[in-house]
This record gives C-alpha cells, sequence and structure tokens, in this order.
C-alpha cells in the first residue's frame, strides 16, 4: 500500500524528528536541514510531518516501537555498521535518503505502508516488533558473536568472520515449526522470518519477501555438512540458494517455534527473545519514505 506525499510542503513549516545512532555526525544531517525550513526535534511524538532515521538496522530496531506509534513518514539514512534496512527499501546509501528527502518535501515522493514483524515468546506479555529480519538457529549464534566485535569490524565483515567460529561448535537441534497451521519438525541449521529481503551485511536470506504484501517469508536450512553450509553462503549473497535441496522457503501469516531447549531470536541485528515463541506478520503497520 502506498500513496503520494501530499501538498507540497516547500512553503509549510514541517515539524521534523531527526533521531541519530551512534555512528551519525552533524555533517550528516546538514544537507537534510538545509534543504527545508522546518522545525526540528530529537524527540519522536505526535504532530510530526517525518521522522528521519540516521542509522543501521539496530537504531531504526530501537526506536521501532515508538516510529510505528507515531504514524509519521519515515526516512532511513543509512549510516550504521549493517543498512540491511534501508537495502531491502531500496535506499542504499545517503545520497539515496537526501534525494528522497527533496522529492518528499516538494510533494513529488512516495510514501510506503510496510508490514512489521511482531514476536512474544510464551509467559512474556511484552510484544517485541521488528521490521527487517528475525532468525534463529545457527544465525542467532553468529549474531551474538558479531555483536561483540568493535564497530570497525562489525561493519567490515563482522558476519562473516563470526560465522565459521560459530559454525565449528554448532549442533542443529530439531525444531519445531508451525506455519499457519502447516507443521513442519526438522533438525534445523538455520532459518529466518523475513519482512526484507537481506540481512547480514547484504545476505539475500528472502529474496521474494514483500514488505507490502501482509505475509513474512520463512526460509530454512535443514541441517547438512559444514562444507555445505560454507559453500552455501556465497549463493545467499546473490539469492541462488532456494534451488538447493537443504533449503525450504514459503510465506506465513503467523508462526509458531518450539524446540527441546530454548533457542535464542535475534531480530535487525539484535537479541529478541526466546523460544518457544510466536511470530505474526502485522500488515500497513509503518510509514515509510522510500523509492
Amino acid at each position: 500500500m502506498s500513496a503520494g506525499a501530499g501538498p507540497l510542503y516547500a512553503s509549510c513549516n514541517l515539524r521534523v524528528a531527526i533521531i541519530n545512532g551512534p555512528r551519525a555526525a552533524d555533517e550528516r544531517t546538514r544537507p537534510f536541514r538545509q534543504a527545508i525550513d522546518a522545525e526540528w526535534t530529537d524527540e519522536i511524538g505526535p504532530g510530526l510531518d517525518a521522522i528521519l532515521v540516521f542509522g543501521g538496522d539496530g537504531t531504526v530496531h530501537r526506536h521501532l516501537s515508538r516510529l510505528a506509534g507515531a504514524m509519521s513518514p519515515v526516512l532511513v539514512v543509512p549510516t550504521g555498521s549493517g543498512n540491511d534496512f534501508a537495502s531491502s527499501l531500496g535506499i542504499h546509501n545517503p545520497g539515496d535518503s537526501l534525494r528522497l528527502w527533496k522529492r518528499f518535501i516538494a510533494g513529488q515522493g512516495r510514501v510506503h505502508w510496510i508490514d512489521l514483524g511482531y514476536a512474544n515468546s510464551d509467559g512474556d506479555e511484552q510484544t517485541h516488533i521488528f521490521c527487517n529480519v528475525a532468525n534463529f538457529g545457527l544465525d542467532s549464534e553468529i549474531n551474538r558473536r558479531a555483536n561483540e566485535l568493535s564497530p570497525f569490524w562489525r561493519a567490515n565483515g563482522g558476519y562473516v568472520l563470526s560465522l565459521f567460529p560459530a559454525l565449528l561448535r554448532y549442533r542443529a537441534p530439531v525444531i519445531k515449526l508451525i506455519a499457519d497451521g502447516h507443521l513442519i519438525e526438522r533438525p534445523i541449521l538455520l532459518a529466518v522470518a523475513a519482512n526484507g529481503t537481506r540481512y547480514g551485511r547484504g545476505l539475500k536470506i528472502a529474496p521474494h519477501a514483500n514488505m507490502e504484501d501482509g505475509f513474512l517469508d520463512l526460509c530454512f536450512v535443514r541441517d547438512t555438512s559444514k562444507v555445505k553450509v560454507a559453500a552455501l553462503f556465497p549463493l545467499v549473497y546473490i539469492g541462488k540458494h532456494l534451488s538447493l535441496k537443504e533449503v525450504e522457503y514459503l510465506r506465513f501469516r503467523h508462526l509458531r517455534i518450539e524446540c527441546e531447549h530454548a533457542l535464542d531470536i535475534y531480530a535487525d541485528g539484535e537479541f529478541l527473545c526466546r523460544t518457544p515463541a510466536e511470530i505474526r506478520a502485522v500488515p500497513n503497520a509503518l510509514p515509510v519514505i522510500a523509492p
């Protein structure tokens, strides 16, 4: 679902929030501020005409519940160590974001209402929200290791650097998945519930994912040899892994995850919750400024 940006904003007094991640700097925000005379704030609240988020997946994730609650158009400016959510939206660098911003304030841009993922652990009343990809299995261990790296290494191959030590120690558990009533029970190496197409700084894990279709995409890899796993990841970077016999792929609105031993679930590069848990797609939950 998408809509036009509405009337021309250049002559209006916009109220715009700027949210900075840890790697953001004044020189990044300056061209956006100079593009229009607006009332600027660093608080997410009611009555905003737009929210600019300078950061990566983690920055968006940390503010996601308030972004969804504000119902104001969100523009992501990818300046983080991992920018897969922005890439899934078609925004590949800050220059792309600036061009979108100038079109938006001129009344020529597009606001898309995208889906989000909601997750709940059994017995936990808190609902956890994610915008891009939730993952469990081997990926969770990779995520944990990557998050322990310095910001430089996280931004420069952190996922790959963490893959091989995690793979050496990993033993695939039998995981029970119930996707829209369809039971799947397998020894699973890794699995994702994807809203966006990619994660891990460029891994195109869910090439058919569509953030506006009301579904999440489930992609999982059955247990296989470590040699095959090492060969799998180059294919994932170009989205050509779905033809492998070890890979299964489907769409769902509701997913239940169970395992004999509790598994960590990560999303958008951050810890989300633990199994047993349920994940569901929430349609039209966040307005974004995107191509």
